[in-house]
């Protein structure tokens, strides 16, 4: 469910990551989108690094107040969202960190491609920020 009262709120985050937003869980989180990113928005830490995507506008209006009221660096995850008209039943490139790497997921649908994109852009910032390193090699399919 994510947000506010989610139990993985306990620990101190090295990055916030907020997905697409949409009436879910409204019984816990409300009933506007306004107030489920209001929320979600719970997860943030002031000085912390919020990484998400463009979504509804009120999300990006709340998400936005968020990320400067707690004085947020905002990482941006469209440069790894396959380009339109890719071919992504097979694999997809996107540049990440000077070399353009492919991209194979068996996830389908347009909000996966979203979600992936989210997680390279954290694997990105956890390396650039925080000394992870990446992989030079491709991951096993789970």
């Amino acid at each position: 469910m994510g947000g506010r009262l989610d139990a993985t709120n306990v620990v101190d985050p090295l990055v916030s990551i907020i997905t697409d937003i949409s009436l879910d869980h409204t019984e816990w989180l409300g009933s506007t989108i306004t107030a489920i990113t209001r929320e979600k928005a719970g997860i943030l830490r002031r000085g912390g690094t919020l990484i998400t995507l463009p979504q509804h506008p009120e999300a990006n209006q709340v998400l936005g107040e968020a990320a400067t009221e707690l004085d947020l660096r905002r990482v941006k995850a469209e440069a790894y969202i396959p380009p339109i008209g890719a071919d992504t039943t097979t694999s997809y490139s996107v540049e990440l960190m000077g070399a353009s790497v492919k991209v194979a997921s068996p996830l389908t649908g347009a909000h996966q491609h979203r979600n992936v994109a989210l997680a390279i852009a954290a694997a990105v910032e956890l390396a650039s920020a925080h000394g992870f390193s990446l992989p030079r090699h491709p991951l096993p399919k789970g």
